[in-house]
């Protein structure tokens, strides 16, 4: 599942082969009360293309932010999921201090 921002509030899903890509906003309500929202499944894979980046640079309660995010990403994960960053704003060292610690 690709990771979105608030912005991106309808689902969509694109299949090529065997891999299924579902995009959708993670602070959202997890579970979704919505029965078709990937909010309410586990995945292998969550890949985050700079919503964390964002929303943490501009959050008016970064705390409150980043507890959400840290358990809505919990919840969605497989046990041994990987949930896959892209970051400009944040160190490695920042990151695991951060993400690591929620997970």
């Amino acid at each position: 599942m690709l990771i979105a921002s608030s912005q991106t509030s309808a689902y969509r899903y694109v299949n090529v082969g065997s891999l299924a890509l579902k995009v959708c906003d993670v602070l959202g309500s997890v579970p979704s009360e919505k029965e078709d929202s990937p909010l309410n499944s586990k995945y292998k894979l969550l890949l985050d293309k700079g919503m964390y980046d964002t929303v943490s640079m501009v959050a008016n309660e970064p705390d409150k932010f980043c507890e959400t995010y840290l358990k809505n990403t919990r919840e969605l994960l497989q046990k041994d999921g990987i949930l896959l960053m892209a970051t400009c704003c944040h160190t490695e060292h920042e990151l695991k201090k951060r993400i690591c610690k929620g997970m």
